[in-house]
């Protein structure tokens, strides 16, 4: 399992899934990610994910 298994963050009101990544993106200098599993902040660097990869 990875280190962070399901991470979201919410944007004006919408909860996006996202994943970590290497560097900041605009977004995630702007806003905070949460495991949806434990409710920890992860601090680091993440980009959300392409609307179709998302679960139904």
């Amino acid at each position: 399992m990875p280190p962070w298994p399901a991470l979201t963050t919410a944007i004006e009101g919408t909860t996006h899934p996202v994943v970590p990544v290497l560097a900041h993106t605009p977004a995630s200098g702007l806003y905070l990610a949460r495991c949806t599993r434990c409710g920890a902040v992860y601090t680091g660097p993440w980009k959300r994910l392409p609307s179709s990869s998302r679960a139904a």
